[in-house]
Order: C-alpha cells, then structure tokens, then sequence
C-alpha cells in the first residue's frame, strides 16, 4: 500500500503486514522442511550435476526413481506431516 493512502486504518495496515509476515515465515518453513526431507535426492542430483553438467529428462528421471520423495500435506492446527510424494512411472521403467 502507498504509504500516503490514508483510507485504510493503522491497525489494518499493521495486520496486513502480519499476516504477510507469517506467509512468509510457513513458507520459509514449509520450503526448509522439504528440502531436509529430500536431502539424498538433492545430493544426488548435486553429485551428478558436478560430473556431468547437464542432465537430460531422462537422467533425472532416473535420479527420481532412485528416491522416495516427500512432500508436506498440512494438518489443521498440528502443522505439516511427511509424506511420500506420487509419481508417475515412465513406459520404459
């Protein structure tokens, strides 16, 4: 908001910035969670990124297979729980 906009109120604007704040926080903890959460597949593809450079579809694929990933499904009120994430496997697989 325009800092000259008087048409909304101070307690308006200071909850605007809150609840932007707090998005921001779960999603910083959201995005944290699942990265620790796939830290072998991340090391994996960090590991065949630095020998081969370039990773075509299919060798990702591959590096995906190799792994269990896991995602977050909210709970009201109790947080996140871990998950496996669904894939869809390849004809060739």
């Amino acid at each position: 908001m325009p800092t000259g906009d008087y048409a909304v109120s101070d307690s308006t604007r200071r909850d605007v910035d809150l609840a932007s704040m707090n998005a921001g926080a779960r999603g910083h903890r959201r995005a944290r969670a699942l990265l620790s959460a796939n830290r072998e597949c991340l090391d994996d593809l960090a590991e065949q990124a630095l020998i081969r450079e370039t990773l075509t579809r299919e060798e990702l694929d591959e590096i995906f297979a190799r792994h269990t990933l896991r995602g977050l499904v909210d709970q009201k009120g109790s947080g996140a729980a871990m998950v496996a994430m669904s894939r869809p496997r390849h004809p060739h697989s």
